[in-house]
């Protein structure tokens, strides 16, 4: 009798362990979330140290020849991914407490500045981690207003700063042996891609061709950028070889070998 009470015992042991375990596993999951939705000190700290390396870096000479004038445009650029895990009170938030810090870096090092500072918060698609840019006007961190986070108000972005791109551009493409290709690319789309894989915006059977060669995508700043996708045997702008995943920007007239494929930029409109 004692065994079958014991037995019992253990058992509704066992299930009220395993319904706390699944109790504890769903307070994790949610706990995990709402530490998603907010930027940790680490980032704010990490973000800080980044817009002071960035003031060291854009420093220019004052009329004495010394380098101790600070720039007061910066442009704080977070991934897609991060992005769309916080809200607009982060980036306000963000945005104060980079300006401070700013101010306060500037103040301590003697710097000098020359207006008032001002900061974009935007999300970039080529951004593989969180990185900040710094100049002394508008255009120097030109930003795109469908990618700005926050700023105090779009006002405060200067019409040379809110740069009007193109939200689409076409591409025309021509072989060495007269073939055309055309292909449309919009910001924060997918991008073209060359490869012999069905599949491909761009398919060329050609053995020096991989499945998936390489890509062609629009950037927030209005530039096409050509990359290279881990091809077998290379892509290759103006007689220059992409390192793989590297994207650089393309201009008409360009020359781009893929595989044993040759092209010319014909036309982008």
């Amino acid at each position: 009798m004692a065994d079958e009470k014991d037995s019992m015992l253990d058992k509704a042991e066992s299930l009220a362990r395993r319904i706390f375990e699944r109790l504890g596993a769903k307070v994790d999951n949610k706990l995990g979330a709402s530490d998603q939705d907010n930027l940790t000190y680490k980032e704010v700290d990490d973000l800080i140290a980044k817009t002071e390396r960035a003031i060291d870096a854009t420093l220019k000479s004052d009329s004495k020849g010394t380098k101790r004038v600070a720039p007061i445009f910066f442009k704080v650029m977070f991934t897609y991914e991060r992005a769309l895990n916080l809200n607009k009170k982060n980036f306000e938030i963000l945005h104060n407490e980079l300006k401070a810090a700013v101010f306060e870096y500037v103040t301590n090092r003697r710097y000098e500045i020359q207006g008032e500072i001002q900061i974009a918060i935007v999300r970039d698609f080529f951004e593989k981690s969180t990185a900040v840019k710094a100049g002394f006007e508008a255009k120097d961190i030109a930003v795109n207003s469908i990618d700005v986070l926050w700023a105090r108000s779009l006002d405060e972005l200067t019409q040379e700063e809110v740069q009007k791109v193109p939200d689409v551009c076409t591409v025309h493409l021509r072989s060495e042996d007269g073939d055309n290709y055309q292909f449309e690319l919009k910001i924060s789309g997918q991008p073209v891609c060359i490869g012999r894989a069905a599949g491909n915006r761009i398919r060329i059977e050609d053995t020096s061709i991989s499945r998936v060669h390489c890509s062609f995508a629009l950037r927030n700043d209005g530039q096409v950028v050509l990359a290279d996708l881990h091809s077998s045997n290379g892509t290759v702008l103006n007689d220059k070889q992409l390192n793989p995943n590297q994207a650089r920007p393309i201009h008409q007239g360009d020359a781009i070998t893929v595989g044993d494929i040759k092209f010319t930029v014909i036309e982008m409109l």
